[in-house]
């Protein structure tokens, strides 16, 4: 009878240690489904950062190439002006330089005409002299004779 109370002892025992591990198994399921609940949403996290950092990539890549296209637009019309700035400039030069040279032209024929005019006006002013002597002469000549 000790016998059978000690076989009586064990068997509770062991039905209490398999009591036991299967809630020890049930902890363990139940830890796993948490764990990978908790995978889950970490992972669904990392992907919805990934997703917004890609789009913000997208985003910032989409800028970049606007102020790029932006860039070259404004400086294809800065050379362009440029260039006719230059092609201006090049002919007010070419400008000038042709005034210059027909104001040169100008002056020297000037200078050349103004130095004939006096040398006509020095001429003609001593014909001038030569015929008011000799009118002054004729005129002491007829006052002498009369």
């Amino acid at each position: 009878s000790s016998q059978q109370q000690l076989i009586d002892i064990q068997q509770q025992q062991l039905k209490d240690h398999i009591s036991s591990e299967d809630l020890l198994k049930k902890q363990v399921e139940a830890l796993n489904k948490n764990v990978e609940e908790s995978d889950k949403v970490q992972a669904e996290k990392e992907k919805a950062a990934v997703i917004a950092h890609d789009k913000n990539t997208a985003d910032l890549t989409a800028q970049l190439k606007l102020s790029q296209q932006e860039h070259e637009t404004l400086l294809t019309r800065f050379n362009v002006n440029k260039d006719k700035q230059e092609q201006e400039n090049t002919q007010v030069r070419s400008t000038i330089k042709s005034l210059r040279d027909e104001n040169n032209e100008l002056n020297a024929k000037q200078a050349t005409q103004s130095s004939a005019i006096n040398d006509q006006v020095s001429a003609l002013e001593q014909k001038v002299t030569e015929y008011r002597l000799k009118f002054e002469y004729a005129q002491k000549q007829i006052n002498q004779t009369a």
